[in-house]
């Protein structure tokens, strides 16, 4: 199994077990997830969050004879950690686990950047000649709209 998708509201697994003949959500109607969350960067854990998830759609795909496949879960409870253990809280349709959406935004832009070759000195580089050419281009103005007065 692994983690294709993650948002502030569920996730998709791919690489399941699922069985053709019968929907993954009548087996399990809910699970009980534990996630824990690492900076991909230094591998140092993020944060761990408790969740209950019910299974919303699947794709099964037949590969050697077993059936794997994609499976879309939508988080329905969450945990905080109390001096007792945990305490749940019920999500409504929409609510976002609390810290999660901005843990996997963070996430989603770090991934990104790799993709696109971007580090964070040539972010900074880019900024400050972005903001020169602005500085530049306001001088520009200024000094057309004193000539014309």
């Amino acid at each position: 199994m692994r983690l294709d998708d993650i948002s502030s509201m569920g996730v998709r697994l791919g690489n399941v077990t699922l069985q053709a003949n019968r929907p993954f959500a009548e087996r399990h109607p809910a699970l009980v997830l534990q996630l824990s969350l690492t900076d991909p960067a230094d591998r140092e854990r993020i944060n761990d969050f408790w969740l209950v998830a019910e299974p919303r759609n699947e794709r099964a795909e037949a590969e050697d004879g077993e059936t794997r496949g994609q499976l879309g879960l939508a988080f329905t409870h969450y945990a905080e950690s109390v001096e007792e253990g945990l305490a749940w809280h019920k999500l409504e349709h929409g609510d976002e686990v609390p810290g999660l959406g901005d843990t996997v935004f963070r996430y989603h832009v770090l991934v990104h950047r790799a993709r696109k070759g971007l580090d964070d000195e040539d972010q900074a580089q880019r900024e400050r000649r972005r903001a020169e050419k602005l500085d530049s281009d306001l001088d520009d103005i200024i000094n057309r709209s004193g000539r014309k007065g």
